[in-house]
């Protein structure tokens, strides 16, 4: 509940992410949802308009009083009960994130996690964006990240399956060459077509 409601403050509240959950806390405590709703982060203003946010003010009284007392009593803790998270988005997709340690001589930012295999896309015109990037910059490894899991698990099984088959076909290879161009059929169902460009062979078609 503390992280939630951290995501969604900025330093409009206040200095520090306490000082904003205790004016959150202030905000409950006088009923006033205009108050609240100046602590929201821009972003989050943009997908929750005042009316609808006062709406599910006054709809939710009795869980605002239970968040009120939960945040107090974690504020009033030695040291408090917050933990503070950034991360960076590259262009890709991809998210660096970092967790804050408080140390003796002040606050320490260290990497919980630099994956760049993983890609986050909030928008359905985001992940189409991305999609652009990577075809643009020849990335296709970033093409791969941006399948969902079954489709991404199917392409991987099929390859997987081209992969075994054409290993197996080159232990005792039949290239039919015909001047500039060659075949493998190593399957009934799968080919591979080359052609020779200057001193080297290339792919021309495969299925």
């Amino acid at each position: 509940m503390v992280m939630l409601l951290y995501a969604g403050c900025v330093t409009a509240g206040a200095g520090s992410p306490a000082e904003t959950l205790r004016r959150y806390s202030k905000a409950i405590a006088s009923n006033s949802p205009a108050a609240a709703y100046q602590l929201l982060s821009s972003t989050l203003k943009r997908s929750l308009p005042l009316e609808e946010f006062t709406k599910q003010w006054r709809d939710n009284q009795s869980e605002l009083l239970e968040q009120r007392q939960q945040l107090l009593a974690l504020l009033a803790k030695p040291g408090g009960a917050l933990t503070q998270h950034a991360e960076l988005r590259l262009f890709q997709g991809s998210v660096v994130r970092l967790d804050g340690e408080t140390r003796p001589f002040g606050q320490a930012w260290l990497l919980s996690d630099a994956n760049l295999q993983v890609v986050a896309a909030h928008t359905p015109h985001e992940v189409l964006k991305m999609l652009l990037l990577a075809v643009e910059q020849r990335n296709y490894a970033a093409l791969l990240r941006l399948l969902s899991a079954d489709e991404r698990r199917a392409l991987e099984a099929q390859l997987t399956e081209r992969v075994e088959r054409l290993r197996g076909a080159l232990v005792k290879p039949n290239i039919e060459i015909k001047g500039d161009h060659a075949r493998i059929e190593y399957d009934p169902r799968f080919f591979i077509d080359l052609v020779r460009e200057g001193d080297s062979w290339r792919i021309a078609d495969l299925n």
